[in-house]
């Protein structure tokens, strides 16, 4: 049985950090690399990193930031954020990144999970999917509108799945950043549909939440693979060690971080 995974996750905004609610990039946490560094001195075991810049251009010079952090980093980091062509995600894993996260484009050009898996596995992908529950129905959700769209989110894991994505990062847009704890009904509401890795982020305030989605999961018989998690680490004193310690002393199979051991 693979261990759980607990993941840190950062929204970057040009070279600093930001925070807020809904996906809301208003608050800035700070420069960049100092907290990467931080994490980096935790022992860290995985990093996501969204770049939520704006005026992205489509070209895969964008991405030239990474081989700053890949040059004193041994943690895995997954990175997204407006990748929509073969030559970027390329690009990202050729500066030192494990995975690429692709989100609008498994709408707008599948085909392209297929060739990135191709050409470099479906390992290196994970399909995001950010979710909004509207009207009680789960709908999939466009940061860069802050607006929900028609789409039920099942169809867009069918998609990810069909064309060749690794894993599914989904994300409860409601709970996050919000600190109110995951979201039971939406985790619930994926469990038969989803086959391959799941990582479940949104909402997390402290130690008993991650505990709670487990049990959970747990009792209704739904794949959890991994918990993510950007404000209970960045807004409080809460370490991934100290997350990773606590399951594991609750006898949950959790990938260890070993210097807090």
């Amino acid at each position: 049985m693979l261990k759980l995974r607990i993941i840190p996750t950062i929204l970057k905004n040009s070279a600093v950090v930001v925070k807020g609610k809904n996906f809301s990039k208003s608050r800035v946490i700070g420069p960049l690399l100092p907290l990467l560094k931080v994490y980096q001195s935790r022992d860290v075991d995985e990093l996501i990193i969204i770049d939520v810049s704006p005026k992205k251009s489509n070209n895969e010079e964008r991405f030239e930031w990474l081989s700053n952090v890949t040059s004193f980093t041994t943690m895995p980091l997954s990175v997204g954020g407006g990748i929509k062509t073969l030559s970027q995600a390329s690009r990202i894993i050729e500066l030192g990144a494990d995975k690429v996260i692709l989100n609008s484009v498994i709408q707008e050009n599948p085909s392209l999970i297929t060739s990135i898996a191709e050409k470099h596995g479906s390992q290196s992908i994970i399909a995001s999917i950010d979710v909004i529950r509207f009207e009680n129905k789960f709908l999939l959700y466009d940061s860069w509108s802050s607006k929900h769209t028609s789409e039920d989110i099942l169809e867009t894991i069918k998609i990810a799945q069909e064309y060749g994505a690794g894993e599914i990062f989904l994300t409860s847009v409601s709970r996050e950043g919000c600190r109110m704890g995951f979201d039971f009904n939406l985790l619930n509401y994926v469990k038969d549909k989803i086959n391959i890795p799941l990582i479940y982020h949104g909402g997390a305030s402290n130690k008993e939440d991650f505990l709670s989605i487990i049990d959970f999961a747990n009792k209704k018989n739904i794949r959890l693979d991994a918990l993510a998690a950007g404000s209970c680490f960045q807004f409080s004193s809460l370490t991934p060690a100290e997350v990773a310690e606590f399951l594991h002393l609750a006898n949950i199979p959790v990938r260890q971080i070993h210097n807090n051991f």
